[in-house]
């Protein structure tokens, strides 16, 4: 049979804390990653809407662009990349 000690108070507290710190980073990641989806899509949206009127929303053979969420995740994941530089640019840490 196996013999282990129970927790110390200190320890329970400590993973208590621990826990709290993971969920809040969890949470903190989960809003980068909205936001970024939410900045890639709007520029996307943005270049697409650009340009002559007659070819808004085209690709170059006149085809329809795809919606956002129909993109491939590695084209979605790209756009939210360049949003990720251009904002660097902007506070000049690129």
């Amino acid at each position: 049979m196996y013999e282990y000690d129970d927790p110390s108070e200190e320890q329970i507290e400590d993973q208590m804390v621990d826990d709290q710190i993971e969920a809040q980073r969890d949470r903190e990641n989960e809003r980068e990653a909205t936001f970024l989806y939410e900045r890639g899509r709007r520029a996307y949206e943005a270049y697409n809407a650009g340009g002559v009127a007659a070819f808004a929303n085209k690709n170059f053979r006149g085809e329809p662009c795809p919606g956002w969420d129909d993109l491939p995740l590695n084209v979605r994941l790209k756009w939210q990349a360049a949003v990720v530089a251009i904002s660097k640019h902007d506070e000049g840490e690129g």
